[in-house]
């Protein structure tokens, strides 16, 4: 055993207590109990026993709420059991197999990922959002075995050149192709139990180049102690909770919040595609008590609300995905109430750090403080330390660090720590704040500015509805600013007098571009590629 483990141990009682008051270890009933062991059995110890314990725990509550209605835990666990014989006998999924998920939010994506789960198998979850060259880039780069898919990505399968036979979540599979329903009914022998944990491979958006996978398998208990002690301690969290997943299930935010929700035993409320005016419906509707999605959701409800209230039964609404931004923080907490928390982490690294409520009341826009269990360094290009306040490269130590891309490349590692890719720096009170992407530092006249802060600026003008500073190259200064503005009644000689005013002369933006909305992927995160020149 290691130091890390040891320190491990010694969150032991803290993260127990966390967990006995969320219900989660609370004992199963006899007959839920003899259930839940018939079906380990069946499938072995993998991510699905999630799955099984809640079904066993409560069969009649609902897994998933969605477009089609009401889905039962007992018959959920009764579906993801029969699409595991029929992977498994149709298409011969198993440990050794890759199988790709192209779907939206619904029944079938969450049937479909458990039902992988329960035989080992890789699962690549694809973003429906990639053009065919990307997607086709993905697919060869992955070797996929089997691909579940909705019915509208049909066609962009075909440009992307996959020729196999896709297995349709979400409609009636024309003739010779096949459909979860028929794959689930095809009446297939009971496989033998998973031979090998499941490994999820989560792609990044592609936004700044080829989409890369980063594939993470079920992270070591002792790992996981320090920041479940730390989440359970700041994020009210109860068994049978019933979550709103807003974001799409194919990033690791959405993704790990299925997960939550499955551990919790409680219920997924999932929507294909994000409406602000449906998500307010089901916010005041649906008596979901924990909501996530990425900042610009939350202000296209907040947008979409007017001067309405926001009812809600929210006991933590929390965001994540993409930078905060302060004046959207203060928005967000006079419109929800002191529910809203922002974290910080990635696919790469896991769970970083949670800003409570507290938190952004004090200093809105920050991530917070690091979990228990995580390390954090900021260094100078040198490797050395920053002094504190100062803005440093991040690297992160944890036991959830991923071992390194599919495409064979790993991140620069210091010391037992992962650079992030991004810039921050700690405040006094030990909060960590994001400064905004390394490779986005604009070096303009040799000065150093980072765009997040140029951006804040500029969004907390009460006519500015979202801001991106980007580097262009210039003859004179190497680099100059360049500022993309959605923005209501005001032009760029007021947004030129609202920086002066707050920012130093060589952080003004020599360009403003305005447009209705900026372009964001379905993550939330500003698609650079498709901004005007």
């Amino acid at each position: 055993m290691n130091i890390r483990d040891l320190a491990s141990l010694r969150l032991l009682p803290r993260a127990l207590s966390g967990l006995r008051e969320t219900g989660l270890l609370r004992p199963l009933p006899p007959r839920a109990a003899a259930r839940f062991a018939r079906d380990l059995r069946r499938t072995g110890a993998t991510a699905a026993a999630l799955c099984h314990r809640a079904a066993a725990r409560a069969p009649a509550r609902p897994a998933v709420i969605d477009d089609a209605g009401e889905l039962s835990w007992a018959e959920l666990n009764q579906r993801v059991l029969a699409l595991r014989a029929g992977l498994a006998g149709l298409y011969g999924v198993d440990h050794e197999a890759t199988l790709a998920v192209l779907c939206r939010n619904h029944r079938g994506f969450v049937t479909t990922v458990w039902a992988a789960a329960s035989l080992g198998t890789n699962i690549l979850l694809l973003n429906t959002d990639f053009p065919a060259p990307q997607l086709a880039q993905v697919l060869e780069r992955h070797r996929v075995d089997a691909l579940v898919c909705d019915e509208e990505f049909l066609p962009v399968l075909r440009q992307a050149g996959f020729a196999g036979m896709p297995v349709l979540a979400d409609a009636a599979a024309p003739s010779g192709a096949a459909s979860l329903e028929s794959v689930m009914t095809a009446g297939c022998p009971e496989p033998g139990r998973a031979r090998g944990r499941p490994r999820f491979t989560l792609l990044t958006s592609g936004t700044t180049g080829p989409p890369k996978g980063a594939p993470r398998s079920t992270p070591d208990p002792l790992s996981v102690l320090g920041p479940l002690a730390s989440l359970l301690e700041r994020v009210p969290l109860e068994t049978g909770a019933r979550v709103l997943v807003l974001p799409p299930l194919f990033h690791g935010f959405g993704f790990a919040f299925l997960i939550l929700a499955a551990a919790l035993s409680g219920t997924v409320i999932l929507r294909r595609r994000f409406e602000a005016e449906q998500a307010r419906r089901d916010l005041a509707e649906t008596g979901a008590e924990l909501a996530v999605g990425v900042p610009v959701m939350w202000q296209r409800i907040l947008d979409d609300a007017g001067e309405e209230p926001v009812r809600h039964r929210l006991r933590a609404l929390i965001s994540a995905a993409a930078p905060l931004p302060p004046a959207l923080a203060e928005r967000m907490l006079r419109g929800f109430g002191p529910v809203v928390f922002n974290i910080y982490g990635a696919s790469e690294t896991g769970l970083v750090s949670i800003a409570t409520p507290r938190d952004l009341h004090e200093a809105p826009g920050c991530v917070g403080s690091p979990l228990q269990g995580i390390r954090v360094a900021l260094l100078n290009e040198q490797g050395e330390p920053v002094p504190a306040g100062e803005t440093g490269r991040l690297y992160i130590g944890s036991g959830m660090l991923f071992a390194g891309y599919t495409d064979g490349r790993a991140r620069d590692m210091r010391a037992g720590l992962m650079r992030s890719g991004d810039l921050a720096r700690l405040d006094e009170q030990g909060r960590l704040w994001i400064e905004g992407r390394d490779d986005d530092m604009i070096v303009s006249g040799g000065e150093n500015v980072y765009p997040q802060e140029v951006e804040d600026c500029l969004t907390r003008h009460d006519r500015v509805r979202d801001a991106a500073v980007l580097g262009v190259p210039d003859e004179t200064f190497g680099q100059r600013l360049k500022a993309w503005v959605a923005a209501d009644g005001v032009d760029e000689e007021e947004l030129r007098a609202w920086i002066r005013a707050r920012l130093a002369r060589h952080k003004m933006p020599r360009e403003f571009v305005f447009l209705d909305e900026l372009p964001r992927n379905p993550t939330g995160k500003v698609d650079k590629k498709r901004l005007p020149g």
